[in-house]
């Protein structure tokens, strides 16, 4: 299912630790492989806000990046972003960005690494 959505798709533990994405979400990011074996280091990713609002233009900080709240538990919904990609030559593009943790019948944030 994850290859034939024509949006990029990334899932993380609740750790923050990369589990699958696919060819959409790593083509959008021109990364080769994500890191499975650690966790995500939102330092490392570029981005500004592409909304319009007051804070266009500026960076995003680690914490605000929507999978970034979604590890911590809340849902973030088309947060129109500006993206710088991994690989070389840096590319930018605009996305819209949606992030939610997924839980258990208990609540719980699921998978748990």
């Amino acid at each position: 299912m994850l290859e034939a959505a024509p949006v990029g798709i990334m899932m993380a533990d609740a750790d923050g630790t990369a589990l699958e994405s696919n060819a959409a979400h790593d083509a959008l990011w021109s990364r080769r492989a994500l890191r499975k074996t650690v966790p995500l280091d939102f330092s490392e990713w570029k981005g500004w806000w592409a909304d319009g609002s007051a804070r266009h233009g500026q960076p995003l900080a680690p914490g605000e990046w929507p999978l970034a709240q979604a590890l911590r538990g809340e849902s973030r919904a088309n947060a129109l972003i500006e993206i710088e990609t991994f690989d070389l030559p840096h590319l930018r593009r605009v996305v819209v960005c949606s992030a939610a943790p997924i839980r258990d019948r208990r609540g719980k944030c699921w998978p748990r690494s």
